[in-house]
This record gives structure tokens, C-alpha cells and sequence, in this order.
């Protein structure tokens, strides 16, 4: 195997574990901000 397929296959692993990296972290932003969202409708329906 020639270290330019190595490299190939290093870039494409890593490209693939960022991708999932982000994905990961994106979900978990949008769960934050959802139930952030929940309990500030929350909040406004007690002070209603």
C-alpha cells in the first residue's frame, strides 16, 4: 500500500468522524434550545 492510499484512507476516516462530530454536537444544541424554549414558555405562562 503506496502512502498515498494511507493518507487517502486517514482523510476520509477523519472527514467521516468530524462528520459525525458535528452531527453529534448539532443534536445536542437542538435539544438544549429546544428545552430551553420549554421552560421559558413555561416561565411566561406562570407569569400570565
Amino acid at each position: 500500500m503506496s502512502t498515498a492510499e494511507s493518507s487517502l484512507d486517514f482523510d476520509a476516516y477523519w472527514r467521516a468522524w468530524l462528520a459525525s462530530r458535528l452531527a453529534e454536537m448539532r443534536e445536542k444544541a437542538a435539544a438544549r434550545a429546544r428545552q430551553q424554549q420549554e421552560e421559558e414558555q413555561e416561565q411566561q405562562e406562570e407569569e400570565e
